[in-house]
This record gives structure tokens, sequence and C-alpha cells, in this order.
């Protein structure tokens, strides 16, 4: 540990924490356009907006994947769907398969 607040790579990440996220209020044409143009880029949609802005974008490597936020509920209703393939069960909710 060192003397400025935490572990080094805390410190690593003190210009991350610092950063301020802006928000614009926009139409939903504007909205659809910038993440089109994301899209056939293939940048996400902040990348993007840094483009428009004409600031500098890092391209970090980035892991292709969808993300979606599932509630118990939704857990139990794949749970019930995918009860007969333990497969899809697995790939769609893995803690349902954690007593198995």
């Amino acid at each position: 540990m060192t003397q400025r607040g935490g572990p080094e790579r805390w410190q690593r990440s003190e210009a991350a924490i610092r950063a301020v996220q802006v928000a614009f209020d926009v139409e939903e044409g504007v909205i659809t356009a910038v993440r089109k143009a994301a899209f056939e880029s293939g940048l996400s949609t902040s990348d993007q907006v840094r483009v428009i802005l004409g600031l500098t974008v890092i391209r970090q490597p980035k892991r292709p994947r969808l993300t979606v936020s599932l509630s118990p509920d939704d857990y139990a209703e794949l749970g019930a769907r995918y009860a007969g393939d333990r497969s899809a069960a697995a790939v769609a909710a893995p803690s349902l398969n954690a007593a198995t």
C-alpha cells in the first residue's frame, strides 16, 4: 500500500474516478443516429459522442457481449422454461445449476 490512499491499482484508476459524466438531452432521432453511427464504426455510443465532439478516442480491446439485467422472477421464468435442457439453463442463468 502506498501513502496516497490505497493500493497502487486504485491510484491508476484515479483519473477515471475524477472523470465527470455529461448527459445531452436531444431528440430521439439524434440518439438513433448516434447509436447507428457507433454501431457502423464499431464504437461504443460514448466513444461515438467523443468522435462527434472531436475528442480523442482510446480504442481499448473490448469483449463483444450483450448484457441484460434479470430479476429473481426472470431467473425463475427461465428456469421453468429450460428445466428440461440443463445446458440452456446454464447459459441463461448459471446459478440455477449450482445445486446440481
